[in-house]
């Protein structure tokens, strides 16, 4: 017998918008904290724009998480997506 196993690759984003539905913290606001515009933070949270190594450092400095961290989930969601 042979399982198949289907992955599901997510986005970094979407860990930032359960953050800010867990957090109450609009959109607004946290873009206002990491010094870009919200429309930057929807872009990111829909999956249409990927974490750079400038916001994986904003968002180390505001949440505590290391740069590496964002990257490696951005890493991982872009490799997993060329495989499917």
């Amino acid at each position: 017998m042979v399982t198949i196993i289907k992955r599901i690759y997510v986005h970094p984003g979407y860990y930032i918008k359960e953050y800010l539905e867990i957090q109450k913290i609009s959109i607004e606001d946290f873009a206002k904290q990491l010094k870009v515009t919200p429309n930057y933070i929807n872009k990111i949270i829909n999956g249409e724009k990927d974490i750079s190594y400038n916001i994986a450092n904003k968002l180390h400095k505001l949440l505590g998480t290391s740069i590496n961290y964002w990257l490696n989930l951005q890493k991982a969601y872009n490799t997993g997506k060329e495989r499917q």
